[in-house]
């Protein structure tokens, strides 16, 4: 599902992903970004909760959530301003604005200027934004059921630290994305909307946790021997389960029985 957040991740496994989930059970997730999967499984009326550690993310959905309407006009006011010289400016320093709003506007305007949907740092193309996209994510939210997405925010350092904190009737949802074994690969900084990540980490803290959970990648074919343990669910393009690892798109790692 298309959102309002630009990512260069894109997932199609959402109807197979809720055929997994137990009737009447709760899903939280992991490393909010672009919410195409939660946003996709909440308005199909999965009991869902997308949480982040990262507040400048959090924000941003919550602004959204409860006006876009002042969202979209603050930001098309800030891009009929912008120059090369700010969007440095903003990508450096843009949590330091009082206003939520505000603050969470720049956020949108610097994800639709990025070639890759980075904020805080990485290439940039003000060209790239037009009051369409504004007008777009007005539409998102006029013709969705937003009242059904519920968000939350862990004050912690690493993403993980608040896997401990599920309930035994709740599932862990990861939208993990793009599989990088490589270390160099591995995030070791984090701008205000990068999430401090490393793939060892992941999964020592998945292996040693004793609660349900569905994690999802683009597919990686080192991903089914490295999570042998675990029942897996490969989805080609089309958002389809196949046995076939060349069609494969992404690949549903989960201990839930199915």
């Amino acid at each position: 599902m298309k959102t309002p957040v630009k990512s260069q991740i894109n997932f199609n496994s959402g109807p197979a992903i809720k055929q997994l989930i137990p009737s009447g059970q709760q899903v939280v997730s992991s490393l909010l970004f672009s919410g195409q999967l939660e946003c996709e499984l909440s308005f199909h009326d999965v009991d869902f909760v997308m949480s982040t550690n990262r507040y400048a993310i959090y924000e941003f959905w919550e602004c959204f959530i409860k006006d876009p309407y002042r969202l979209a006009e603050t930001a098309d006011s800030l891009h009929e301003e912008m120059s090369p010289q700010l969007v440095y400016i903003f990508q450096n320093d843009w949590p330091r604005f009082k206003d939520p709003f505000f603050r969470s506007s720049i956020f949108f305007l610097l994800n639709k200027y990025s070639v890759d949907g980075s904020i805080s740092h990485g290439n940039f193309n003000t060209n790239n934004y037009s009051p369409l996209n504004s007008r777009s994510m007005i539409n998102f939210h006029e013709n969705n059921d937003i009242n059904k997405l519920k968000l939350k925010y862990h004050k912690a350092e690493k993403f993980y630290e608040s896997f401990e904190d599920l309930k035994a009737d709740q599932v862990l949802f990861i939208p993990a994305g793009k599989y990088s074994p490589s270390p160099l690969a591995n995030q070791t900084f984090a701008g205000h909307d990068k999430y401090v990540y490393n793939e060892k980490a992941l999964k020592r803290t998945i292996f040693s946790l004793n609660k349900k959970f569905i994690l999802v990648y683009k597919y990686h074919p080192r991903l089914a021997a490295e999570y042998r343990n675990f029942n897996h669910i490969m989805v080609n393009k089309l958002g389809q389960p196949t046995n076939n690892s060349v069609a494969a798109d992404e690949i549903i790692i989960t201990n839930l029985e199915f």
